[in-house]
């Protein structure tokens, strides 16, 4: 379906709308207001240097007169180059600056925007209550044309219902979120669809075979989404993501038994992805998969000395899926270098830490029991 918008984004124009409303603009600020959301939307697509070019000149023209809608948007463009060079937490923080610019200067639509990228930034760090409270405002200040706060705010709800394992409530969560990137011809909150669907859908393959132990799981529907999100962003000019997917392919492709493939993947891109915004509290999930590649190619000196990388790197772990993830992988290597006592303990971690995850998914539907259908009139 990402395909079948490609035409319309190109056709509507983010962009092109910035420039005729610029053109048509009455002040030097409504002017200077839409620089700062042309450079978010370039901060989204990875285009840092015109980012800072456009923040340098803002700040020159209004440090000495500060106004508190620029303030916002500085802030909001601050915190995507955050997010999109280094996953940095310097995200929230910026964000939460912005939101706090737009709550107390009553600008309503900026508010709006700013909880919904603050969602964006609880669910990162794993702060459920936090992102569904922000979830409420983005959705009850939005008016219908508020597409990009409308477009985020239910790619949050999308994401966290499917990380809850509710794929059911997250599908028309997804659909908004296609609508009003269309709408807006917005092809980072596109893509942003499609690499977010990518990733659940190879997280929910790996859940199956390796913490549940599913056998005969199909991959090639997670292979097609993480191919449809790398083809869409070279349609729309987007290449950032090309290691990122990379290093998904060869999570997928680890998990039904191509190790040699996924190991090649994993040597080409993994430290490439890092430059794209692969964060490092996915590192030990993926050390210790590379570990265990690693040992079904027969390379257990390389194993070992990646496994103790992947547990000095545990305690960054966000969340309890991927540290019951790394946790088993690592008794499988342990398992394979003969620790057996090592090994026995990753796997005890590994249960605990899936039984946590259990018990957050739940939760997650219960804080977002009342958005489990996405509003048509959004």
């Amino acid at each position: 379906r990402g395909f079948m918008a490609v035409n319309e984004l190109i056709g509507s124009g983010f962009l092109q709308r910035l420039a005729s409303q610029a053109a048509a603009a009455g002040t030097q600020l409504e002017v200077d207001c839409l620089a700062a959301e042309r450079a978010m939307y370039q901060a989204r697509r990875g285009h840092a240097d015109e980012v800072s070019d456009t923040l340098v000149k803002l700040r020159r023209l209004y440090d000495s007169r500060p106004n508190a809608r620029v303030s916002t948007w500085v802030n909001l463009c601050e915190g995507m180059t955050s997010q999109f060079n280094d996953m940095s937490p310097r995200l929230a923080d910026k964000i939460r600056r912005a939101h706090a610019l737009s709550e107390s200067a009553d600008l309503t639509s900026l508010c709006a925007l700013s909880s919904a990228w603050l969602a964006h930034a609880e669910y990162l760090g794993a702060n459920f209550e936090s992102m569904a409270l922000h979830v409420d405002q983005a959705l009850r200040l939005s008016k219908k044309d508020n597409h990009g706060a409308l477009s985020r705010a239910s790619l949050a709800v999308a994401q966290a219902f499917h990380f809850a394992g509710r794929l059911d409530l997250a599908q028309g969560w997804y659909a908004s979120v296609r609508r009003h990137a269309v709408a807006e011809g917005d092809d980072a909150a596109m893509s942003a669809l499609l690499h977010t669907m990518a990733s659940m859908r190879a997280s929910t393959l790996r859940q199956n075979i390796l913490l549940q132990g599913a056998a005969g799981c199909d991959d090639q529907h997670a292979l097609i989404s993480a191919d449809s999100a790398l083809r869409f962003d070279a349609m729309v000019g987007l290449t950032r993501h090309v290691s990122s997917i990379s290093i998904l392919r060869a999570q997928i492709l680890s998990a039904v038994g191509q190790a040699e493939i996924a190991l090649c993947l994993y040597d080409a891109h993994l430290t490439s992805a890092k430059t794209e915004g692969l964060g490092s509290t996915q590192e030990a999930d993926l050390l210790a998969d590379r570990a265990w590649c690693q040992v079904s190619v027969g390379d257990l000196d390389a194993a070992a000395e990646t496994g103790a990388l992947a547990l000095a790197c545990l305690g960054k772990q966000a969340n309890f899926v991927d540290r019951a993830l790394a946790h088993k992988r690592l008794a499988q290597v342990f398992h394979a270098l003969g620790d057996t006592e090592s090994s026995t303990c990753q796997q005890d971690l590994a249960s605990a830490a899936w039984v946590s995850h259990r018990e957050v998914q739940m939760r997650i539907v219960e804080l977002l029991a009342h958005t489990s259908s996405a509003p048509e009139t959004h």
